[in-house]
């Protein structure tokens, strides 16, 4: 903080009246005091941080969930495609070994 006794008499010092040299240190102390930082302010700050930083934890944990209820999901529509295509393909490769089977059954 600034000594403002200190201050007046150095300005008194060198030239200024005493009433100059009161106005000078009042200006002066309005705009340092507005520009300082207090414990307080931290303070608010800090709180005001970690209220910020459990909301964003909350959120991001929110849109973790959907991501993986989406994942989970796109992965059971894999496996149900999956299947189908196995059904399927099994299917093919019967009926081809039918078809086959029946071709040689002809020939001969």
């Amino acid at each position: 903080m600034i000594n403002t006794l200190q201050y007046a008499k150095k300005l008194e010092g060198v030239g200024y009246s005493r009433e100059q040299a009161e106005a000078h240190v009042e200006i002066m102390v309005e705009v340092v005091e507005d520009q300082l930082v207090t414990k307080e302010d931290f303070k608010n700050l800090r709180d005001v941080t970690k209220q910020d930083f459990r909301d964003l934890k909350v959120e991001m944990d929110s849109r973790f969930d959907r991501v993986d209820q989406e994942f989970r999901a796109v992965r059971y529509e894999m496996q149900q495609l999956e299947q189908r295509l196995t059904i399927k393909l099994g299917g093919m490769l019967a009926a081809g070994i039918a078809i086959l089977a029946t071709l040689i059954h002809l020939k001969f």
